[in-house]
């Protein structure tokens, strides 16, 4: 039996529609264990693994690959063709996998009833039921709340082969990473150690290359000064030997000059400035090999939503929504007045998406004056949004690009590309929103896809929004900043919480 092997030899990539390359002469193995991949949204980690797994092709490199292997994507709209084979078949493997992760019986006849936490369970399931060698691992803690989160970790553990987990879970890249790739604008660097001890040495090494450029930067500074000083001197040095300005007679002053023409003397100064010249031109080239470290502060300072005049954006009264499956969500009357900031929680499959759209029909506001991000974009929203992109005036236009900067993206590489990451899809998105005057914002997981910067970026801007808020996530920390009203789901339940 062959060893498992994945490795990328001189890669280099990049999409025909973006400008420049993603990858660049890029060359790593990958080795047993998992590795972590990081870096901004758009940056190319999923492209990363559909390299890895034969989807997309380099342009030039090679990419050598030993094993079978399984791609988990972000996406999880179609069943998986393995989710039949885990769920009947009667080995004590896959018995473990189903009650590690609570797959249910029916789930392969009704997947289009399933949370999207319950599908991406599914999926992971899939992937390790298979017995493969090389495991290439997208965003698998999307939509999953803290007790699918370890049922995720407990099956992960029983992995033994070549693993790619890109991920913005901190907690999960430092527990299971051996090293981390990280991919940053020009450069693609593996560190070892998980996320945190990778971002610790990336910190140390910015921190190093900033004391270098400093020094770097003043010797250059010291070179030319003094090549400002030998010119000088030679300036000084050519007008003392020049004859122009001696008596038509000076004879002896004139053979001074001469003598000092023909032993050299008059062009050591020259020659001295010349050798200077050169220093300086070295060394420059030298700090500019250095590069520039980036400045990596993100904020969202442009005003966001409006304040609504309706007493009520809202009102729902008591009742029960039926979930599928036989389940039922029971909850009391509900009601959003226009100041309000709503946290809906729960665990996967409890029904917060669908009290999402059983709430959406009974709006009392506009249409316009709402903007509902749902926890995945499809097709056709995917194109409404382009639409509207490009129907905007260039102030507009200019107004969303400067979100899309400030949350960490490329707005050249938005504009000019036609394959958007889910996470950039997701900002311009919520950025098309500033230029309506929006009372409402509704938000299912909205930290899905979005990288680390990006997210605590948009609790600042959400905490500074004048709109209401309406906010689904399995993030704690995310609701309980910005969030005093908490809608909590359990065993078929709405209860309602003040902070």
């Amino acid at each position: 039996m062959s060893v498992p092997f994945l490795s990328f030899s001189h890669l280099v990539f990049g999409y025909p529609s973006a400008a420049g390359v993603l990858f660049d002469d890029l060359s790593c193995v990958f080795p047993g264990g998992w590795t972590g991949v990081v870096g901004f949204n758009g940056g190319g980690k999923t492209t990363l693994l559909k390299l890895a797994a034969g989807e997309l092709r380099p342009e030039s490199g090679r990419v050598d690959r030993e094993g079978r292997f399984f791609l988990c994507s972000q996406e999880c709209d179609a069943v998986p063709p393995e989710l039949e084979e885990l769920i009947v078949s009667p080995g004590r493997f896959a018995a473990e996998l189903r009650d590690t992760l609570g797959i249910g019986s029916d789930w392969a006849v009704r997947w289009h009833t399933l949370s999207f936490g319950e599908r991406k369970r599914s999926q992971i399931g899939c992937a390790l039921i298979g017995g493969y060698d090389i495991l290439l691992l997208d965003e698998p803690t999307n939509h999953l709340d803290a007790a699918s989160s370890e049922q995720l970790r407990n099956a992960l553990r029983s992995f033994g082969g070549i693993g790619l987990l890109v991920s913005h879970d901190r907690t999960l890249l430092d527990e299971f990473c051996e090293q981390c790739l990280f991919i940053e604008p020009g450069s693609v660097i593996m560190r070892s150690g998980g996320y945190s001890e990778g971002k610790r040495r990336r910190e140390i090494e910015r921190e190093t290359l900033r004391a270098t450029l400093s020094t770097e930067k003043a010797e250059l500074d010291r070179m030319k000064r003094e090549l400002q000083r030998r010119r000088g001197k030679a300036e000084a040095a050519q007008a003392k030997n020049s004859k122009r300005k001696l008596a038509r007679h000076d004879h002896d002053g004139k053979g001074r000059i001469d003598a000092a023409r023909v032993t050299g003397r008059s062009s050591a100064a020259d020659n001295l400035v010349k050798r200077q010249r050169v220093r300086v031109e070295r060394q420059a080239a030298e700090v500019a090999g250095l590069g520039t470290v980036a400045d990596e502060s993100y904020r969202f300072d442009i005003p966001y939503g409006v304040r609504s005049k309706r007493n009520v954006l809202f009102s729902l009264p008591a009742g029960r929504i039926r979930l599928g499956g036989g389940r039922f969500l029971d909850h009391p009357a509900l009601e959003m007045a226009p100041a309000d900031r709503i946290g809906i929680a729960g665990g996967n499959g409890l029904g917060k998406s669908t009290l999402i759209r059983r709430i959406l029909p009974e709006l009392r506001i506009d249409p316009e004056r709402m903007l509902y991000l749902p926890q995945e974009i499809e097709k056709s929203e995917r194109e409404a949004i382009a639409e509207k992109l490009a129907s905007l005036s260039v102030r507009q236009r200019g107004s969303v690009m400067r979100i899309i900067h400030n949350l960490g993206s490329s707005p050249e590489r938005v504009l000019a590309s036609e394959r958007l990451s889910p996470g950039e899809l997701r900002k311009l998105h919520l950025a098309l929103g500033v230029n309506d005057d929006i009372e409402l914002l509704v938000m299912d997981e909205p930290t899905n896809h979005l990288d680390l910067p990006s997210v605590e970026c948009l609790e600042t801007a959400l905490a500074a929004a004048q709109c209401a808020l309406l906010l689904v996530s399995h993030d704690r920390r995310f609701l309980d900043r910005l969030c005093p009203v908490r809608w909590l789901l359990a065993k078929g339940r709405l209860q309602i919480e003040r902070s």
